[in-house]
């Protein structure tokens, strides 16, 4: 029975602990980034790929 409560009290702990991954907030300027969104496909001839430049100003 005390076997079985460990196991159990394990099992909690796992399923109900939360994993947090905090992103750090940049309030200064940046400088423009460039963002590449390509979906590729093995096997395709063509794929489609698109670039954006991200200002902090647009």
């Amino acid at each position: 029975m005390k076997k079985n409560l460990s196991i159990l009290s394990i099992l909690a702990f796992l399923l109900l602990s939360a994993c947090e991954n905090e992103l750090p907030y940049m309030d200064k300027p940046q400088a423009p980034q460039l963002l590449m969104n390509a979906f590729l496909e093995a096997g395709k001839e063509e794929n489609k790929v698109s670039l954006r430049i991200i200002d902090s100003d647009t």
